[in-house]
């Protein structure tokens, strides 16, 4: 974010307030659904183990990522790809 800021010339806090009043979402819960996006792609596409995908997909660690991920889909990552492909 302070990179985009300064790249375009405005202040933080003007961005993160035009981002929501934009989306709806703050930049970060903005993010975090990208990156559980991608996660799921990664669960269904790859064999990949849990943790690389966390990783991968740029979680500060494995039990965030889990945590984020049962927010979102009701379910752990595990199960979300056994259901998935089954």
């Amino acid at each position: 974010v302070d990179d985009i800021c300064t790249a375009v010339g405005i202040s933080k806090y003007h961005f993160c307030r035009e981002f929501k009043k934009n989306t709806g979402l703050t930049v970060m819960e903005y993010i975090l659904q990208t990156r559980i996006v991608l996660a799921k792609n990664d669960l269904l596409k790859t064999k990949l183990s849990i943790t690389e995908i966390s990783e991968r997909n740029g979680f500060s660690s494995v039990s965030f990522f889990f945590r984020v991920f049962k927010e979102e889909e009701k379910l752990s990552p595990l199960q979300y790809r056994k259901r998935a492909l089954s």
